[in-house]
Order: C-alpha cells, then sequence, then structure tokens
C-alpha cells in the first residue's frame, strides 16, 4: 500500500467545523409552543422564589402635594382654605355709622373734639358707638351725646339763635347762670342758649339762696321775677 503524504513539519492537523452551542433556555421549550414563560428563581440563601419584576409603583403624594390638590380632604383637624369670597368678608372694613346735623343757623360742628365742618353736617361717618357732637354758633353753642348704630344715619337738629333771660329780683341778688357769675341785679338782658338751664340767686344780708330752674325757646325771651324777702313756695 502507498504511504500517506507528509505533512510539513509544524502544521496542525485540519478540524472538523463545530456547531454552535444550544441554549438551554429555547432547547426546554418544547416546538410548536409560544414563546418562554419568565424565569423562576430560587434563593439558595432563603429559599424564596423571586418571580418576574413589574413596573413600580406610583409614589404616594407628600403631605405639602396633597394640601395643594383641590381634590384631596384635609388631613385631621386641619380647616379647608378659604375661598375668594371668604376672603372677601375678612377683608371688608367694618360697617359705619353715620351723622346728620341740622340747625336753625350758622355753626361749625366737632365730632369728639375734631373740627368735621359746618351745618348743615349730612351723613359723616363714624365708628359704631356714642358721640360727643358740638356745634358752634355765632352767639351759642350746643353740646349732644349720640348713639350710633353699625350702617344707621342719626339725624339731630340744634338750636343757635340764641335767647333773652329777664330778670327782676327784689331786693337784689347776685346771679349765676349753670355756676357761671353773671352779676348783681339789676342786670341787663342776658343771651343765652335755647334749652334748659339752672340759676342760683344769692343775697348774703338775707341769707338767701334759691335755684330756679328755666327752660329757654330759640329766638324767645324768658322774664324770672323773684322776691327774696318772702318765703320761697314750698
Amino acid at each position: 500500500p502507498d504511504e500517506p503524504a507528509s505533512r510539513p513539519s509544524g502544521a496542525r492537523p485540519p478540524t472538523a467545523p463545530t456547531s454552535p452551542a444550544p441554549d438551554p433556555v429555547k432547547s426546554a421549550t418544547p416546538q410548536g409552543q409560544g414563546a418562554p414563560s419568565p424565569r423562576v428563581l430560587t434563593s439558595t440563601s432563603t429559599g424564596e422564589t423571586e418571580g418576574p419584576k413589574s413596573s413600580p409603583a406610583t409614589a404616594p403624594q407628600s403631605e405639602s402635594q396633597a394640601r395643594t390638590d383641590p381634590r384631596t380632604p384635609p388631613a385631621g383637624n386641619e380647616a379647608p382654605p378659604a375661598t375668594s369670597a371668604q376672603r372677601r368678608r375678612r377683608e371688608r372694613p367694618p360697617k359705619r355709622g353715620y351723622l346728620t346735623v341740622i340747625g336753625d343757623g350758622p355753626g361749625r360742628v366737632y365730632v369728639d373734639g375734631r373740627a368735621v365742618g359746618r351745618l348743615p353736617l349730612r351723613r359723616y361717618a363714624v365708628s359704631p358707638g356714642t358721640h360727643e357732637v358740638v356745634v358752634k354758633g355765632d352767639e351759642t353753642t350746643q353740646t349732644l351725646r349720640i348713639r350710633v348704630r353699625s350702617g344707621r344715619t342719626v339725624t339731630r337738629r340744634v338750636e343757635l339763635r340764641p335767647g333773652l333771660l329777664k330778670l327782676g329780683i327784689k331786693p337784689w341778688a347776685e346771679v349765676y347762670l349753670d355756676g357761671k357769675h353773671l352779676g348783681t341785679t339789676p342786670l341787663a338782658p342776658v343771651s343765652v342758649a335755647p334749652g334748659r338751664h339752672t340759676v342760683r340767686l344769692v343775697n348774703p344780708d338775707l341769707g338767701v339762696s334759691r335755684t330756679v330752674p328755666i327752660r329757654v325757646p330759640p329766638g324767645k325771651s324768658v322774664l324770672l321775677r323773684l322776691d327774696l324777702s318772702r318765703p320761697a313756695p314750698p
């Protein structure tokens, strides 16, 4: 027999072609079935079974986000946010009352010591409560205390035309009008603001002191006639 041809020294012998290694997962899948089911792995340390991973759940809202979300009810006793109407009511200034002062002549009007205008004074806004109103005319001054309610208008009329006080006192007397000394009789007619007043007559010689209330109408005169030598009427 013929001997095989000799190979050159150092040359490798030819090798047969190799096929790729089969995939263990694909080879385990029977033919004719669909895609392989997800793997189920068992941890050797804990013995727990790990299933397929699912997509992460939506993170819960934070407390600040829940408060700003109008659909989220308030937690605990926390009050719900105020509506625009409630905010307007809170920001609305408190109601005021109004003063109207009229008179029978010119005069300056003062409310709680502050000059606010002249007669007639109409719908002057003040806070609810009691206020002192002073009206100064050319010859007379009227002082009123007026209570004003919220949302209401109070109207007052003042009489500024002075009246006259005439005195006919026997034998004579020191005259005081509302605590102010006017002089010794006989006296000329005294201009008096309309309204109620108190006249005190004093005669030291007779040891007599009498007090007489009077009312002076606006623009009219009142005569006070009195004999101090006679006993006072009961």
